[in-house]
């Protein structure tokens, strides 16, 4: 099994939805155990396309449009442009979430802004 403080539980248009513990973005349990930093700030700039900005400073932009579009389900009001762009940042989370309560793991969504892979966790035997 993956440790708990990584994302692994399910799967929502092909980035997987977070089961993170629930600390203060950027404390430094984050940290410590090898997570990224969380989302700040999230602004929509048009069609499924997202302006990320991190703990750490960093900033991206990232295209939701082929994990949101078609995908039917809890993700079905996303493709409406605008319920989309009702986008917030969960603060205790440090991601982004909707109005019906739908959100990605912030840990990829650092990895598609950004660029950086994600860490791979040990397994615990």
């Amino acid at each position: 099994a993956l440790a708990p403080e990584y994302c692994y539980v399910l799967r929502l248009g092909g980035l997987p939805a977070c089961n993170a513990p629930r600390q203060r973005p950027g404390s430094s349990l984050w940290h410590n155990r090898g997570m990224f930093a969380r989302i700040t700030q999230a602004t929509p700039l048009g069609d499924y396309w997202l302006e990320l900005h991190f703990t750490d400073g960093s900033h991206g932009v990232v295209d939701l449009a082929e994990r949101v579009v078609g995908r039917g389900g809890v993700l079905r009001p996303l493709e409406a442009p605008g319920f989309f762009r009702q986008v917030a940042v969960d603060s205790e989370a440090g991601t982004i979430v909707w109005p019906n309560s739908v959100d990605f793991c912030p840990d990829v969504l650092y990895s598609v802004a950004t660029g950086k892979p994600l860490p791979i966790p040990a397994l615990v035997r």
